[in-house]
């Protein structure tokens, strides 16, 4: 007797496509469910299905991805309100975040204090000067600059260290500074200076240091 199977050819007629439902164009999506569906096959971190059924997946993820951008208008104009707006919610959401940054809101050390040194030239003209601020216990120089006229007589030495004394008075045990390298990254580490950051190419073509000294 003949197996019930013989004969029989194997088909390989596809199964008709799933059908894909796209949402209405003003429909509010559903967060509760994830925007996009892990399902039975893996997939790239690119989005892209793997194995059967990729298709019907990707086009799935599109109008969710898409419903999403549609709640957001993206723009670039420069706005100073909303730079203000957005400098307090982030002030609120550090000082909620940061137990540190908590407890020196209402205190002097909440706000920078302008620390400024300056060298005259017996005529009273400017022969060099350093600008910078202290907070919490951190000298910034920010600017340091002699007269050409007046270099390599320890001018600059003597500025950055009359900074740091006054700093030092105010509680400050650290100090930072930012150059580049055709400034004065080898003066800084002279006065006790480390490297701490190197950013080439900042902008092309130059390295920009960060160093700091432990004052004291």
């Amino acid at each position: 007797m003949d197996s019930p199977d013989m004969g029989r050819v194997a088909s390989t007629a596809r199964p008709p496509p799933r059908a894909v439902r796209h949402p209405a164009p003003d429909a509010v999506p559903d967060f509760s469910r994830p925007l996009i569906d892990a399902g039975p096959h893996r997939r790239c971190s690119s989005g892209y299905g793997r194995g059967p059924g990729a298709e019907g997946y990707l086009q799935n993820w599109r109008p969710c991805a898409f419903m999403v951008c549609r709640m957001f208008r993206l723009e670039t104009e420069v706005d100073k309100a909303r730079r203000d707006l957005l400098r307090r919610r982030l002030r609120d959401t550090n000082t909620a975040a940061s137990p540190v940054l908590r407890a020196l809101r209402g205190t002097p050390d909440e706000r920078e204090s302008a620390l400024h040194v300056w060298a005259s030239n017996a005529d009273g003209e400017l022969a060099g000067g350093l600008v910078g601020h202290t907070w919490t216990a951190w000298l910034h120089v920010t600017y340091l600059w002699v007269d050409g006229r007046h270099r390599g007589a320890g001018l600059g030495s003597r500025l950055l260290a009359e900074a740091e004394r006054v700093a030092a008075g105010r509680g400050c045990t650290s100090s930072r500074v930012e150059t580049w390298d055709f400034q004065a990254p080898d003066f800084y580490r002279k006065q006790g200076y480390e490297v701490v950051c190197v950013i080439p190419d900042y902008p092309p073509g130059i390295t920009e240091y960060t160093l700091t000294k432990r004052l004291g």
